[in-house]
């Protein structure tokens, strides 16, 4: 983000670079699944998502089609929290129970 003097109202600028930051966030999450980044080149995505949905679990799948498909709402980072929130406490519970052994 950088700041620009001559607009207005700089900081309307930044829900743009925050949905272009999802998207963004949606090709780093496909491309490592894929361990690739050809994956999240435009004419491998279809074939990359295949992937995904036949090795992964739809909770990812259903992450990545968040991340990476348009849509008419503008996306969040508290939307994600559901998507990942039990897989993040189970992952941080089993981190905790090993640090006490």
């Amino acid at each position: 983000l950088t700041f620009d003097p001559n607009s207005s109202n700089p900081m309307a600028a930044m829900a743009v670079y925050q949905q272009e930051d999802l998207v963004s966030l949606g090709k780093i999450v496909l491309a490592l699944s894929r361990n690739s980044f050809i994956a999240i080149q435009r004419e491998n995505l279809q074939q990359s998502m295949e992937l995904v949905t036949s090795n992964y679990s739809n909770d990812l799948r259903n992450l990545i089609m968040y991340l990476l498909t348009n849509s008419q709402r503008a996306k969040s980072v508290n939307d994600l929290m559901p998507m990942i929130g039990a897989r993040f406490y189970t992952a941080l519970d089993n981190c905790m129970q090993r640090s006490d052994q």
